[in-house]
């Protein structure tokens, strides 16, 4: 509910899962984010190399780290015209995927987003 992603590795000697790091924005890089947030919508590894791994939260927003967790790209902060879940025109996505050379996003949004820009269109 946090929005918060937790990545995983295997130990080769044990089998056993274990917590390598967490992915999350912090309150100090955008102050509104636990509220705004809420329950990780899609997450989605990039296709072949896995080095990048895009997610977006069912409040609207995305992001896109890097395997050892650096924030590449957020779509949430101040910046005039870039999406935030407190904007009207913030995109809410269903789901993601990266194209087969890992170098596009293709980006679904949600059913109910559709019917909105519709209703705006009108």
């Amino acid at each position: 509910v946090n929005g918060t992603v937790d990545v995983f590795s295997v130990d080769e000697l044990t089998g056993m899962w274990s917590v390598s790091h967490t992915l999350q924005l912090t309150r100090r890089q955008f102050p509104d984010t636990g509220v705004q947030l809420g329950a990780v919508q899609s997450i989605e590894w990039s296709f072949g190399d896995q080095i990048v791994v895009a997610v977006s939260w069912k409040n609207g927003g995305l992001s896109i780290w890097s395997v050892f967790g650096s924030l590449l790209l957020c779509s949430l902060g101040d910046q005039p015209g870039t999406p935030s879940p407190l904007n009207p025109h913030c995109t809410f996505l269903e789901s993601l995927c990266w194209s087969s050379d890992g170098y596009h996003l293709w980006m679904l949004p949600t059913e109910l987003h559709i019917k909105q820009q519709q209703q705006q269109q009108q």
